[in-house]
């Protein structure tokens, strides 16, 4: 008879444990997003589209994420989507299909620039990645780029250079 009683208790003690697994996952997703539109938005501002680029051409950012756990196809549709009006960004799996390696420099396709992002935090405050940056075969620079939240957004509140075999 008790453990009739107690049954109506575990279901909803799972239930609990479920909901706060998902709005974990949300909450992680959605820093994930904040911290790549960061990103994106402070390259293509520091690399805008190239010389020859017709008036209101969008500047050309591919992004190529490394580590343990790569970004969600949900992840890279939401930026995508959320920057379309700013930038063209072009999500790939390895960091050869956006430059042209036929090119004497091999730089970056159409004009863009390449960023190689490093496993975001899931937690932690500042949130802190590694991020590449390349252009050209001999104009790349590795970064740690530091975040902080400040409401639904993530802001950089610090970039800091390191030597090309750092990270």
């Amino acid at each position: 008879m008790r453990s009739r009683q107690l049954l109506p208790v575990l279901v909803m003690l799972v239930l609990v444990g479920v909901v706060a697994c998902g709005d974990e996952g949300n909450k992680s997703a959605e820093r994930a997003v904040a911290v790549v539109e960061a990103t994106i938005r402070h390259v293509a501002s520091e690399h805008p589209p190239a010389e020859g680029a017709e008036a209101g051409d969008l500047p050309v950012v591919y992004v190529v994420s490394v580590g343990e756990e790569t970004l969600s196809a949900g992840i890279q549709a939401e930026v995508v989507s959320n920057l379309r009006d700013e930038i063209e960004v072009r999500f790939a799996d390895a960091r050869e299909e956006a430059i042209d390696e036929t090119a004497p420099t091999a730089p970056v396709k159409d004009g863009g620039v390449l960023v190689v992002l490093g496993e975001i935090p899931k937690l932690g405050n500042p949130a802190v990645v590694p991020v590449e940056i390349y252009t050209a075969r001999h104009e790349h620079i590795k970064m740690v780029y530091s975040f902080v939240p400040a409401g639904d957004v993530w802001n950089i509140t610090s970039t800091s250079e390191v030597p090309l075999d750092a990270i």
